[in-house]
């Protein structure tokens, strides 16, 4: 590695069990995580429909928190003057990007964060409109009707529906 002038650090560097069905043994470390995906052992379906353990990846913990951050901070939640096709249009993008890149390996990992820019969308709706501000269950009704009749808004609804 130091001809390509590469090297290890040895803190963040580690050795880690790559534990599957096929092998028993027990040892500290079995999951680590690189470039956005943490690699551990989970429960998977075979192509005959066998269910074994196999040592796959999956979008991290602190990918996922640093999603929702970005969720959090946009810009269009903040303001009462945008209007929803303004909210899909920035983070459709985002949401594109994320689902290409994630949604390689278990894309049910990223199920939470689309509860999330759901519930988002909501207490958006809630700041909005005034008919909406006392009541969840009425502003996710609207934003149900919004699914309903422009089910391809946004790119996350076309696999969760709110």
């Amino acid at each position: 590695m130091e001809t390509c002038g590469l090297q290890i650090h040895p803190e963040k560097s580690r050795i880690a069990y790559c534990k599957s069905s096929g092998r028993g043994d027990k040892y500290g470390i079995v999951s680590f995580d690189f470039l956005g995906y943490t690699f551990k052992p989970r429960r998977t379906v075979s192509n005959r429909g066998a269910i074994f353990l196999g040592f796959n990846p999956g979008v991290s913990k602190k990918s996922l928190k640093r999603m929702n951050t970005v969720i959090k901070q946009a810009v269009v939640f903040k303001s009462s003057e945008c209007d929803i096709t303004d909210i899909a249009r920035e983070l459709n993008p985002k949401i594109r990007g994320w689902l290409n890149y994630y949604g390689k390996f278990r894309k049910s990992d990223l199920n939470r964060l689309w509860e999330i820019l759901n519930n988002r969308l909501i207490r958006w709706a809630r700041k909005r409109f005034k008919r909406l501000k006392r009541s969840t269950r009425l502003a996710s009704k609207w934003i149900r009707g919004v699914y309903n009749s422009n089910p391809s808004l946004f790119l996350h609804w076309r696999i969760v529906s709110p």
